[in-house]
């Protein structure tokens, strides 16, 4: 609530796009409280949760009324698993919520692998990368230009690795003044990009279920 308040504050509590997401967002125990916290601090923009749909039919009528209430979208990146989207679109008609489809039919994988030496052009790797400036995270009061940077920490604590992330790799929402520090720093490479070995990229890969081996990360 804390991090939400503060970006409100630099925003003028308005945003174009907010995901809330996960892992699995449906998982957290306290989903319709950061649903309603989202929107309180945020009252223009879209907010939306992404989520594999898998536990979309076993949420409470109050889930459902509380995105109808906060006008929270719910958006499903389709895996090639067996989910009954027709019924949670039947569902998401009773309730008036907007629900759509993040990624349709995903039946394939990528793999940006890492380079555990940091020997990559960081420069050219944020222009080539996907997800510089597309897929900004918040995680406890730092914005990241992407998600890798924010959970690279969990990364190295299950695989015992030591990727590291510096003062210059985030911005502290509590050390600026205002948005246009933000985006200043946003539309810049940051040191963890030669981490990144884009040009190894591969694309097209099986989908399946990660067996957490280091080898799928690098």
């Amino acid at each position: 609530m804390r991090d939400c308040k503060r970006l409100s504050e630099l925003t003028n509590c308005t945003i174009e796009n907010l995901h809330l997401m996960g892992g699995e967002p449906l998982l957290h125990p306290e989903i319709i409280k950061i649903m309603e916290i989202s929107r309180k601090y945020f009252q223009v923009g879209v907010i939306e949760i992404v989520t594999n749909g898998i536990l979309l039919l076993k949420q409470k009528e109050l889930f459902w009324e509380k995105c109808r209430e906060n006008d929270i979208k719910i958006s499903i990146t389709q895996y090639p698993i067996s989910i009954n989207y027709g019924a949670i679109e039947s569902k998401a008609k009773k309730y008036n919520v907007n629900l759509s489809y993040y990624f349709i039919g995903t039946k394939t994988m990528q793999k940006r692998p890492l380079d555990m030496r940091g020997r990559q052009d960081i420069e050219n790797n944020f222009k080539m990368c996907h997800m510089s400036n597309n897929c900004i995270q918040l995680c406890d009061g730092k914005l990241y230009t992407c998600v890798v940077i924010a959970y690279i920490p969990i990364f190295n604590k299950y695989f015992n690795q030591s990727f590291e992330v510096t003062k210059e790799d985030y911005v502290d929402i509590y050390e600026v003044n205002n948005k246009k520090e933000i985006f200043d720093f946003l539309c810049k490479p940051v040191p963890f990009c030669k981490y990144c070995n884009i040009k190894k990229m591969v694309r097209g890969l099986d989908w399946s279920v990660s067996k957490k081996d280091i080898s799928e990360w690098i």
